[in-house]
């Protein structure tokens, strides 16, 4: 028998959800379904793009309980695939990457990087990543920074 192993936020949306509507959200979430992803902690909602056939957007928001756990997820999507759409689901699983009760996802552009990087994404995960820029003056090639 295969053994499904989560985190404490995944396994809390799995039992919010169902088994297979979380294993149908986390390959959206895997395969990159979502785009510009943003989530707003405070709010505890957020937006993203859907990728692929048919394209759109999609939102959604948790409730959290007293305790600040997760005690339901709400959404709506343009996808057209309702009523078994998962993509507010996966949308709420790729913020719960970064801890939906507090944390924000990380920027478009490490999404961008992330999907790139796909393939290799075990072997890079946590890795530090430093930006160069070369400032020049005009006409004089001078390195500023």
């Amino acid at each position: 028998m295969a053994r499904l192993v989560l985190t404490p936020d995944e396994a809390v949306i799995c039992q919010l959800i169902g088994v297979r509507a979380f294993m149908q959200a986390r390959v959206a979430a895997a395969d990159g379904e979502l785009a510009d992803v943003r989530w707003d902690s405070s709010a505890r909602q957020g937006r993203a793009i859907v990728r692929g056939e048919p394209a759109g957007w999609v939102t959604a928001s948790i409730v959290l309980d007293a305790k600040g756990k997760v005690a339901g997820i709400d959404g709506e999507c343009t996808c057209g695939l309702a009523p078994d759409c998962v993509h507010p689901a996966a949308l709420v699983l790729v913020a719960s990457q970064d801890d939906i009760s507090g944390r924000a996802v990380a920027p478009s552009w490490e999404s961008a990087l992330a999907t790139l990087l796909k393939g290799d994404s075990a072997e890079v995960a946590g890795a530090a990543l430093a930006l160069q820029f070369d400032l020049e003056e005009e006409g004089r090639g001078r390195r500023i920074a």
